[in-house]
This record gives structure tokens, sequence and C-alpha cells, in this order.
């Protein structure tokens, strides 16, 4: 083989390890998204849904979902830490844990539904 195959073949190798090494990099510092879907299936308006926790780097809401209507919330998720979210409806107030540790949290997209009654049913979403 000669010399000057050895350094390219050298050239492509270090350039392919570089280029992973920067992926992976780049996936570790990019902070894992979840998404919270809302339907509101009651005849009162929802004033307010917040997914918050430790596990969340700032807390994201929705305002004033109207009968029939749908909202959505994504927050960036840190390391470690649980996440939640609360609803406010009329006089009615209810805190739900998603997770205790976003870290071995999987699940990504949730569906919330509403219901009248206070029912507030909570589905994976694949």
């Amino acid at each position: 083989m000669s010399k000057h195959l050895k350094i390219i073949i050298a050239g492509i190798f270090f350039v392919v390890v570089a280029v992973a090494t920067a992926y992976l990099v780049w996936q570790m510092t990019t902070p894992k998204k979840f998404q919270l879907d809302i339907s509101n299936e009651t005849t009162w308006p929802v004033n307010q849904v917040t997914v918050f926790g430790m596990g969340a780097y700032h807390a994201q809401s929705a305002y004033n979902i109207e009968p029939g209507q749908f909202a959505s919330i994504i927050v960036n998720l840190k390391p470690e830490g649980d996440l939640r979210f609360s609803v406010e409806q009329g006089f009615t107030s209810v805190d739900y844990a998603i997770a205790q540790d976003v870290e071995t949290f999987e699940q990504l997209k949730q569906w919330l539904t509403i219901e009248p009654g206070n029912r507030f049913i909570v589905k994976d979403v694949d």
C-alpha cells in the first residue's frame, strides 16, 4: 500500500470519527421534549393546564381551552427530576404526577382528555 493511500485512508477515518463524536455530543446535550395534547370534552372552558416540575427546564401552560377545543404543551426535559401537570377549570384544580424521574421516563407524548364530572383521562400516545 502506498504512502499516499495510507494518508487518504487515515484522513477518511479521522473525519468519520470526528463526525460520529460530534453527533454523539450533540445528542447528549440536546434535551428530550415532552408533549401533552389536551382535549376539553366538557361544556365549561378550562382556565389553564400547566406542565411543570424539577424535570422541566421551564413550566409551560395552555390557557382558556374552550369546550371542544384542543391544545398542546411541549416542555424541554432536564436529565433528571419529576414531571407533573395541573388543570384548573372553574373551581376545580387537579395536580397529577406524570413521572417520578424523567431520567427513566420513556413515554414522551401523552393525551389528556378532560371529561364532564371532573374526569381526567391520561393516555400514552405512540
